[in-house]
């Protein structure tokens, strides 16, 4: 909030306050984030603990860990970036 308010102290006031106003007022459904999530990581779960748990020790709780690290940074800053990119 700190940086919205210099933002707007350094520039031309109202018209850059309507236009970061705008920016935050698109955001998409959220349903349909839910829906694009649950369909990216129904192959992610189903595929990666197959493909990478042959590599790792038998330990269930470290192969359920590193899964879980590979799966959630996809997910993260791969699938909902280009979804809410491509959904504004």
């Amino acid at each position: 909030m700190a940086c919205l308010a210099l933002y707007l102290f350094a520039t031309d006031g109202i018209t850059s306050a309507c236009a970061i106003r705008e920016n935050f007022m698109k955001t998409p459904n959220k349903h349909l984030i839910a829906l694009i999530n649950y369909c990216a990581l129904v192959p992610l779960v189903y595929f990666i603990p197959e493909l990478i748990n042959p590599f790792l020790p038998a330990n269930k709780l470290l192969q359920v860990c590193v899964d879980v690290a590979i799966i959630v940074p996809i997910i993260s800053y791969l699938v909902m970036p280009i979804a809410v990119k491509y959904l504004k």
